[in-house]
């Protein structure tokens, strides 16, 4: 299909979405923010305040609390259902990495060279923990699942290190070191464990999610292509993908090797599962709003309340509603059933978001 067809087909998609939705559709980030721009990468990267007057609740109010992590202001904030901030947490000695998680009711965040344990109820730094990356670098990612803490540095190739967690007799989060592993994998964001003796790798600019086993130690077993993986969850053999410039949130099962689309741009490129990096790569760009430099079709084109752009991070709660931190949309959005529900925009470049309540935050 060729890229005039692709466009009339998604507009004419994109429309018939809006009517039945019933939902007007968001004006395209405006340019003091950033946006991803292909072939040149991220621009407007000074836009990087983080602004609680500009938040505005659109559609349904969200169904909890939420603690959002944003990249270029590098702050942890608590935002309210309805767009009001709570409290905020400003890093301004590192940089900011793709890290949130919990563990016995912590937030663990990653920034720059260090690790730092947050009361959920006020922001309060209750620990900073020294994890040293293997390369020297600052922290690249970071992924809490259940006891065991995974961190990548960020450089290329990554190797990644797992902690085990536990509490001290004071209440102190303490760390015991549990392996590495040197990964042929470009500036990943995200690894998560399938198995006690497997493994899977969001290799970010590998365009590719990289799945390894352990016996003697561990070796890649197999390469499952997507654009620009971001973040990863797995439930019962299947293995959800979220794919920030291929605007998608993709399943796929890992027995079958058949992928679904659970989320996505209402444009053919990218609502296909199956549509290759290459693919997009060569379809992608759009010049119709005239920026310079240009903005990715799915923002130019269709962009709206089902439009997803350069999302980095999401939680899905197992009962139909996923939260996501839609990155160059700048607004923390939740779809209930895959269809738009609600949204806090304003939000400057979210990267990572747990909703409330807490103790049941995975």
């Amino acid at each position: 299909m060729t890229l005039r067809s692709r466009r009339a087909m998604c507009l004419s998609l994109a429309g018939a979405l809006a009517s039945s939705s019933g939902l007007a559709a968001l004006a395209r980030p405006p340019q003091r923010y950033s946006y991803f721009s292909p072939g040149t990468g991220t621009v407007n990267l000074e836009q990087s305040g983080f602004e609680p007057r500009r938040f505005q609740a659109m559609g349904a109010t969200l169904p909890s609390d939420f603690y959002v992590l944003t990249g270029w202001s590098q702050t942890l904030a608590k935002l309210s259902s309805g767009g009001k901030m709570l409290w905020q947490l400003d890093v301004r000695g590192g940089v900011g990495a793709y890290a949130l998680g919990r563990f016995e009711n912590r937030l663990i965040v990653g920034f720059g060279r260090e690790v730092l344990a947050v009361d959920p109820q006020n922001g309060q730094v209750t620990q900073r923990l020294a994890l040293p990356s293997a390369s020297g670098e600052v922290i690249g990612f970071l992924r809490v699942q259940g006891d065991m803490l995974i961190t990548g540095d960020s450089s290329g190739p990554c190797t990644l290190q797992f902690y085990k967690l536990s509490l001290n007799g004071r209440g102190k989060v303490q760390t015991a070191a549990m392996g590495s592993l040197p990964s042929n994998t470009q500036y990943p964001r995200d690894a998560l464990f399938i198995a006690p003796d497997r493994l899977a790798v969001a290799d970010t600019f590998g365009h590719a999610v990289v799945l390894y086993e352990h016996s003697s130690r561990w070796r890649e077993r197999r390469r499952l292509r997507e654009y620009y993986p971001n973040m990863l969850a797995y439930t019962d053999g299947k293995l959800d993908v979220l794919s920030e410039h291929g605007n998608r949130l993709v399943q796929i099962d890992l027995q079958t090797g058949q992928r679904s689309t659970r989320i996505a741009c209402p444009h053919p490129l990218f609502m296909d599962p199956n549509t290759q990096p290459q693919q997009i790569t060569a379809e992608e760009s759009s010049t119709m709003t005239g920026e310079t430099p240009p903005r990715q079709i799915c923002t130019a084109d269709v962009s709206g309340n089902q439009t997803l752009y350069a999302a980095n991070g999401f939680f899905d709660n197992g009962a139909g509603n996923v939260w996501v931190a839609d990155t160059d949309n700048h607004r923390v959005v939740v779809f209930q059933n895959g269809k738009f529900l609600g949204a806090v925009s304003g939000v400057n470049h979210p990267i990572r978001v747990i909703p409330e309540p807490f103790s049941s935050a995975r």
